[in-house]
């Protein structure tokens, strides 16, 4: 009775297992779906769960807009949005994700060392940072709105980039004190005591051994960035238009062009999914182990 009984709850575990598994990757399926479906089952009712025409024209108008923006045209999208290409919003994400982070890592570093190494701010200081991360972003659109047009940032990458620093920076913070908590003392001393400076110990010593911590918050800093929406939407018009804000530019008097949508969405998850599965070790170490080891 026993082997039944253990029989019967492998077999639920394994059902359980797969329905997570399914409706974890039932969007992103739809999403791929609708990327490469012709505009006349975009929104087909009743939906078709598979397509026996897939066309590309979804993807091409990304890159080569004018070379499909008749196609759309037959189906009542005549959408302004296709008349640019979607590397510009690409070139900008990347420029401004990735000096964020870089900006970001370097701000974290230093601050999480100084904790880590002298205690700045007491025992819980690395806590205190977080609680900025609390506030809703509505809470301080305004006062920025009003700061960045006085310093004319508006609509510029450094605009967003000092932005996305200052917001990413506590989790840099967070997840660097960890690391840096791991390398002894004694290390960086020794270094000293061989004639090293206490900047060259850091960047000769410390920062090779915490360099997998670095990388790791670097990419996860890149992710927020990359899918940020909301200060995007507000702090860009023409010249510094982000992924998620092009996006949601696609629209027309026909409604929604979720083909273009949905294919632009498919380039900027690829990127995300890969970065996402080479941090999360690192990742979830940085957010738990300075509560196992209880400091």
């Amino acid at each position: 009775m026993n082997q039944i009984t253990k029989f019967l709850r492998k077999i639920a575990l394994v059902v359980l297992a797969l329905q997570v598994f399914f409706f974890s990757l039932f969007p992103v399926y739809w999403l791929f779906l609708t990327s490469i479906k012709p505009p006349t089952e975009w929104v087909a009712h009743p939906p078709s769960w598979f397509t026996l025409s897939p066309i590309l024209s979804n993807y091409i108008s990304l890159i080569s807009p004018e070379a499909v923006s008749a196609y759309f045209e037959q189906y009542g999208y005549i959408i302004a949005q296709t008349k640019y290409s979607a590397l510009v919003p690409i070139f900008n994400s990347l420029t401004i994700s990735g000096g964020a982070a870089i900006l970001a890592v370097i701000v974290g570093f230093l601050a999480a060392y100084s904790i880590s190494r002298y205690g700045t701010g007491g025992r819980r200081m690395y806590f205190f940072v977080l609680t900025g991360r609390m506030f809703p972003p509505v809470a301080i659109a305004i006062p920025l709105v009003v700061m960045y047009s006085t310093l004319n940032l508006m609509d510029l990458h450094l605009g967003l980039i000092l932005m996305y620093t200052g917001v990413t920076v506590p989790y840099v913070i967070w997840m660097m004190k960890s690391f840096l908590d791991e390398v002894p003392k004694e290390v960086e001393e020794a270094a000293i005591l061989d004639g090293c400076s206490q900047f060259e110990a850091i960047i000769k010593v410390t920062v090779p051994m915490v360099k997998g911590g670095l990388v790791a918050s670097a990419l996860f800093v890149f992710i927020l960035n990359w899918g940020e929406f909301a200060f995007a939407l507000l702090f860009t018009n023409i010249n510094a238009y982000t992924l998620p804000v092009q996006i949601q530019r696609f629209f027309s008097i026909a409604g929604f062009a979720h083909g273009p949508m949905s294919a632009l969405s498919i380039m900027a998850t690829i990127p995300m999914i890969i970065f996402g599965y080479m941090i999360q070790k690192h990742f979830v170490r940085g957010l738990t182990f300075g509560a196992v080891r209880g400091r």
